[in-house]
């Protein structure tokens, strides 16, 4: 960019400046600095805001602007401040505007309600056998005929610990892949289950992360009250990562476990 050019988009983006009151400002600055979400853990927080339409034959008219690229990747949205006219000279993205408010702390609500395409929810390949035994490991060997291997979807028997304490059980993909949830289930066919866990992720030579909350705090998923019900739990959203490893917390007997992982492949 020459000179003049730089000097004429200065201009512009001041004039844009000065026209916003105090809350408008503070979001057109948390919105530039951070790429357009306020990230919490692992939740993205958008916040809508009111401009004037320049499109309405007074130009006063007000409409509700979202200035996200894509709100589908929005897990939260609240109110924001106003703007004296079309944002997107400011911020120069493409707003979603609306002629209904949405506030939403639900990001199921969000998605329906700007029809969002389903999050990738595929197994990946647990009860399949497509993630191989080389994959899998955790913090003891197991109880005798309930090793690692053990640990897949509908399959007879279930991992089990043979320590009654800091346990955890790993997946180790061969590629990074998306991560919305995972299923579980107890031992087959015994009353031995894991009632609570934490899951954490990441990618291979990195440190794990626990999947977190709107609070920060790892989040305790329910899991199994019976040893043979599917349970399925989703992420608060899609996490890139080939290390899985979940943690028990609490758990009926022993830390027993059969399990499906669900996301998409790259290579998919």
């Amino acid at each position: 960019m020459d000179r003049s050019s730089w000097e004429t988009y200065r201009t512009t983006q001041f004039r844009c400046f000065a026209k916003m009151d105090g809350a408008a400002f503070a979001l057109l600055i948390v919105t530039v600095l951070i790429k357009g979400f306020l990230t919490v853990s692992s939740h993205k927080i958008c916040y809508i805001v009111s401009e004037f339409d320049p499109q309405s034959p007074s130009k006063q008219q007000q409409r509700w602007s979202l200035p996200y690229s894509d709100p589908c990747e929005c897990t939260s949205i609240r109110l924001g401040g106003a703007f004296s006219q079309d944002m997107s000279r400011c911020l120069k993205v493409k707003p979603f505007y609306l002629e209904t408010l949405i506030l939403s702390e639900d990001r199921e609500e969000i998605r329906e309600f700007f029809k969002c395409p389903p999050v990738c929810s595929d197994a990946l390949g647990m009860g399949s056998w497509k993630i191989p035994d080389s994959s899998l490991s955790a913090s003891t060997a197991g109880n005798t005929g309930y090793g690692p291997k053990k640990a897949r979807l509908n399959t007879n028997g279930a991992y089990c610990s043979s320590d009654p304490a800091n346990n955890w059980y790993r997946v180790s993909l061969d590629e990074t892949v998306t991560l919305t949830g995972l299923i579980t289930q107890g031992r087959h066919y015994s009353n031995v289950w894991t009632k609570t866990f934490k899951v954490k992720l990441g990618v291979a030579g990195n440190q794990l992360e626990y999947v977190t909350g709107a609070d920060g705090l790892p989040i305790e998923f329910l899991g199994n009250t019976d040893h043979g019900t599917q349970v399925t739990n989703s992420f608060p959203e899609a996490v890139r990562a080939n290390v899985i490893q979940i943690e028990p917390v609490e758990v009926e007997r022993a830390f027993c476990i059969r399990f499906e992982l669900l996301g998409c492949r790259d290579s998919d």
